[in-house]
């Protein structure tokens, strides 16, 4: 299990594109998970939660383009049997030395980020399947917009309604806007 743990970290700290969709989702899930906690409390925590999340997915790939990279060893024990990697990823050759000449391998003159945007065959899927997730989370949110604007465009006042709202507007201290 630690093995397995082990090859996806290293895989993921080969790619940049991975890294962003990993710290990407995170950022949703941390955001969607704190609105759902907030979901008794007001509209204006939630909007300013989500608002939030948005804005460091927007801010993700710029600073993470800007700031250099950070690298930690990890001390790795001995052992005489040799470990067959997982996963199939192209490693990225220290500073100052040509890239292999292989498919998706980046001159080594470009800057780290360029450098490692390598695709092999496992992130290409990874990516892929996260543009799908991306879709279909995205259609019903397409479709309520949609749904919305009709609703707006061609719905009808209520003018029983518009007059019950304007007799309770006042006792509730709240302006209203007439159609």
């Amino acid at each position: 299990m630690m093995r397995i743990l082990s090859e996806i970290a290293v895989t993921l700290s080969a790619s940049v594109v991975m890294l962003l969709m990993v710290k990407g989702t995170a950022v949703v899930a941390f955001g969607l998970m704190s609105a759902w906690l907030a979901r008794r409390g007001r509209a204006a925590v939630r909007h300013a939660l989500l608002a939030s999340a948005f804005g460091v997915l927007l801010a993700l790939p710029v600073v993470s383009s800007i700031a250099p990279p950070v690298t930690i060893s990890v001390p790795v024990a001995a052992s005489d049997s040799v470990i067959l990697p997982l996963f199939d990823f192209n490693l990225l050759p220290p500073p100052g030395q040509n890239a292999p000449a292989r498919l998706g391998a980046a001159p080594a003159q470009q800057g780290w980020l360029l450098r490692s945007l390598t695709v092999t065959p496992l992130s290409a899927m990874v990516l892929d399947g996260w543009f799908v997730g991306i879709a279909l989370f995205a259609i019903p949110v397409i479709r309520g917009l949609l749904q919305v604007r009709s609703v707006r465009r061609f719905g009808l006042p209520w003018r029983h309604g518009q007059a019950v709202a304007e007799r309770l507007a006042p006792r509730a201290g709240v302006g209203l806007k007439s159609c």
